[in-house]
């Protein structure tokens, strides 16, 4: 799940992507988090990037969410907008320890207005299970 785009069409190159004509885009990998284990992190690294020329109003969201087998949000981990732009990527972490022993989906939607660009591009997305 490297390289993955909440931007412009054609930026997604992972599995489980899709896009629909609200301008929302998303991706979903699901993962079996192994039981007996004490701990599990989610890290991504995420640079944000706008046309927009606001400092105060959020018109663009990237929403980072787990959800059970069933679709159920069990939990939004991070949302990230528009005002989080800068230069650069930055690291972000998560814990899922409680979530282990579960198949859940990391679920990464991207939603923008119908006016000015922003792109949210995640790299090096991984669970580390110990």
């Amino acid at each position: 799940m490297s390289n993955e785009g909440c931007g412009p069409p054609g930026a997604y190159d992972s599995p489980g992507q899709n896009r629909d004509e609200s301008g929302v885009r998303a991706s979903s990998p699901s993962v079996t988090i192994p039981s007996g284990k004490s701990s599990a992190t989610l890290q991504y690294y995420l640079h944000v990037d706008t046309n927009e020329t606001t400092t105060t109003t959020k018109y663009d969201t990237l929403t980072v969410q787990v959800l059970n087998s069933s679709g159920t949000v069990l939990a939004t981990l991070a949302t990230y907008s528009n005002l989080n732009a800068a230069s650069g990527y930055a690291v972000h972490t998560n814990s899922l320890a409680a979530y282990i022993g579960q198949t859940v989906t990391i679920k990464f939607t991207g939603k923008e207005d119908s006016s000015l660009q922003t792109s949210f591009v995640l790299d090096d997305v991984t669970l580390t299970v110990q």
